[in-house]
């Protein structure tokens, strides 16, 4: 039995609706798809999470933590959204094959302190660092709060996915105007560069400004429990969050299982890139 004929309670004409939409704007945004229990789950479980690998867990500039990343088989709550039957009856109809989680981040941005993340595509990042083939990948992003305006939402590009690999900066020591100990930081550790507020890989503001006018950018903003899924070469950033409320995302990345990368390839740990191509079985 293949992974969209599992038990789950999306219909097909649903999932032939997403679909349209998805492959026409590269993203679906679908309120309130988790519980606010399912939510809660998430989230009391995050502290447990940011014990398994220190090294797994990524800060800002002021200290706050930016990202965790939470290697498969490692969480078993986490585990259990990812193989979540109606989540991934929804990513297999969009990717269009059977899918396996790439990459599973908790990315925070801190009241007052949250830094932004720069205009960039995801694929860049995974065919570059991990030798992935093709763009045949998305993320699903899960609101674990309440996210408007204010708090930082995500940017996005409708339809920007359609232009492929776009041209990009790549900022290997871009840190002149960066304290001392935020350079050491970021040249601790070989990945840091691809996940801190300094992205070594960003998008030219002339490739930004053209894909705004041809297709505008919006903002992805909902209530707990709200995903957005966006493909992996869709244009997409965030500001800071000046506001008083924090905002928090689980994101889950799925690749076609005909997609994995060269193992030879995938240098990064495990924690950031998944090397075994599959799902394992649920206990």
């Amino acid at each position: 039995m293949n992974q969209t004929e599992k038990s789950q309670t999306i219909k097909n004409e649903e999932l032939s609706a997403y679909k349209v939409k998805y492959d026409a704007e590269g993203f679906l945004l679908l309120d309130s798809f988790l519980s606010k229990h399912e939510i809660s789950v998430i989230v009391d479980e995050i502290p447990q999470i940011k014990k398994i690998d220190p090294n797994a867990v990524i800060f800002e500039k002021s200290g706050e933590v930016r990202s965790i990343f939470v290697e498969v088989e490692k969480n078993s709550v986490i585990d259990a959204i990812v193989q979540n039957n109606d989540l991934i009856a929804i990513v297999s109809e969009l990717i269009g094959s059977e899918v396996y989680p790439y990459q599973i981040k908790f990315n925070n941005k801190c009241a007052f302190l949250g830094e932004p993340w720069e205009w960039h595509q995801d694929f860049v990042f995974w065919h570059k660092e991990d030798g992935m083939p093709e763009p045949d990948a998305l993320t699903v992003a899960i609101f674990l709060g309440d996210i408007h305006e204010y708090n930082g939402p995500m940017y996005l590009v409708p339809a920007s996915h359609k232009a492929g690999l776009l041209s990009f900066q790549q900022y290997d020591s871009n840190l002149n105007d960066e304290s001392d100990a935020f350079k050491e930081y970021q040249n601790s550790k070989p990945y840091i560069s691809q996940l801190s507020s300094k992205l070594k890989y960003v998008l030219e503001e002339e490739t930004i400004k053209k894909n705004i006018r041809e297709n505008g950018v919006l903002s992805a903003k909902g209530a707990a429990g709200t995903l957005l899924f966006f493909h992996s070469n869709l244009i997409h950033a965030s500001p800071s969050n000046l506001s008083p409320w924090d905002r928090n995302i689980l994101f889950i990345s799925y690749n076609s299982i005909k997609n994995h990368p060269p193992i030879e390839l995938m240098k990064r740990p495990s924690f950031i890139a998944n090397k075994s191509g599959s799902f394992h079985q649920l206990s």
